[in-house]
Order: structure tokens, then C-alpha cells, then sequence
């Protein structure tokens, strides 16, 4: 799963996504940047340790800027992986 939010540094804004396994709710990766686009997701699955191989479904709610969506892994894998 994955959750982004905004945090104040300074006087600036900036954004933050965090990877969480289901299965423990254990935070696996993450990432920060002044903005909130793809790369700072692509840089957070980037930023675990291990294998992704075996997630079968990522989950994201975008709440205010898409409606919850679910998709399979296979169909997103290809973006994030290095």
C-alpha cells in the first residue's frame, strides 16, 4: 500500500510517499521530494530492500485527486523496477 502527504519544511512544502507491507505494516520504502509525481513513487518501490517479485497487488488511495483503485502488480511492475 501506499500513502502520500505533504509536510512543512521551512517554509516550504514538501511530499512524502511511503510503501507499507500489508502483512505486518511494516514501512518497506519511501521517499521525499518538493514534488508529488510519479518519480517520487517510482523513487519509494526504488527504495526497498529485497525482492517485489512476490507482491501480487498494490493498493493506493489517491483521495482527492483519483478514487481508490486496486491493480494487479503485474500491470504497474514494469514501471518501478530498476
Amino acid at each position: 500500500m501506499s500513502q502520500s502527504t505533504y509536510v512543512r519544511v521551512g517554509t516550504r512544502w514538501n511530499y512524502i510517499c511511503v510503501l507499507v507491507g500489508l502483512f505486518n505494516r511494516e514501512i518497506i520504502g519511501y521517499s521525499a521530494g518538493e514534488h508529488k509525481t510519479a518519480e517520487l513513487v517510482k523513487a519509494a518501490f526504488q527504495s526497498v530492500e529485497g525482492s517485489l517479485e512476490e507482491i501480487r497487488l498494490f493498493h493506493t488511495d489517491r483521495v482527492g485527486t483519483a478514487p481508490k483503485y486496486r491493480r494487479p502488480i503485474h500491470a504497474i511492475r514494469s514501471q518501478f523496477l530498476r
